[in-house]
């Protein structure tokens, strides 16, 4: 009977951590926030994905998206759940850093045109004490 009790009670920590897990990279408030970001620009792409569902603990994630030249975009870093500001940056088709917000943490988008078309790189740097439970997230908009 004290096993079924450690059991049962393993079992509801478990799940309760899950649950706190994916409610960091929860849709709905994703959307929220991708709407309350861009702003007048419209949506085009987006991508959330728990930081511990990576294969290994790393410092630095990229992620890629696709621009048009002569467009202008926004790019928004929506990731949640982390002690400490994600530093994110952005790299243009060449590799070359447009952006940063390491100067500015608490900064959480940028607008920029596009001189060419290409695919551009987001890279988020993560602290030594980033959370396994914290949403990697971002999204991207074009201005009409």
């Amino acid at each position: 009977m004290k096993a079924f009790y450690y059991l049962s009670l393993l079992g509801i920590l478990i799940m309760g951590n899950c649950y706190n897990s994916n409610a960091q990279c929860d849709d709905k408030e994703t959307r929220k926030k991708v709407k309350a970001g861009l702003k007048e620009y419209v949506f085009e792409t987006a991508s959330s994905k728990q930081f511990n569902a990576f294969r290994e603990p790393r410092k630095v994630i990229d992620a890629t998206f696709s621009v048009y030249a002569d467009e202008q975009y926004r790019v928004l870093n929506l990731c949640a759940g982390f002690k400490q500001k994600v530093i994110f940056s952005i790299y243009d088709s060449k590799k070359k850093l447009i952006y940063s917000n390491d100067k500015n943490p608490t900064e959480t988008s940028f607008d920029f045109k596009a001189l060419e078309t290409g695919d551009y790189t987001i890279r988020f740097n993560f602290s030594e004490e980033s959370t396994p439970t914290g949403c990697v997230s971002f999204a991207v908009g074009y201005k009409l």
